[in-house]
């Protein structure tokens, strides 16, 4: 059995891991992409309101850009998987505003 070791990460460096595994994943055709959104949902609480939008946002972008030119972001299943994650990170957005109003 594979040991697990916990170590300490800030942050930011979680961010910054983050984001270069939301931007390898996007356009890939294998399980990465799910991985990678399971990822950011497992880890959203440690990222604020902006980083969240940031997320959002190339996310949008990156199927936008691959619609234009006639594809899909990675395979059909991939796309699917992305919009999605898109409709997750709303409702996450939307609940933090929710709470930021009635924090009770």
């Amino acid at each position: 059995m594979e040991s697990v070791r916990l170590i300490q990460i800030g942050d930011h460096d979680l961010w910054l891991m983050l984001m270069s595994t939301l931007r390898y994943a996007m356009g890939r055709r294998s399980y990465i992409t799910g991985s990678t959104a399971g990822l950011i949902k497992k880890y959203a609480y440690t990222l604020n309101e902006g980083q969240l939008q940031q997320v959002q946002k190339e996310v949008i972008e990156e199927i936008q850009r691959a619609n234009a030119l006639g594809h899909t972001l990675g395979d059909q299943m991939d796309e699917d998987m992305w919009r999605a994650f898109i409709s997750w990170t709303e409702d996450e957005l939307q609940a933090r505003r929710k709470l930021e109003r009635d924090p009770g």
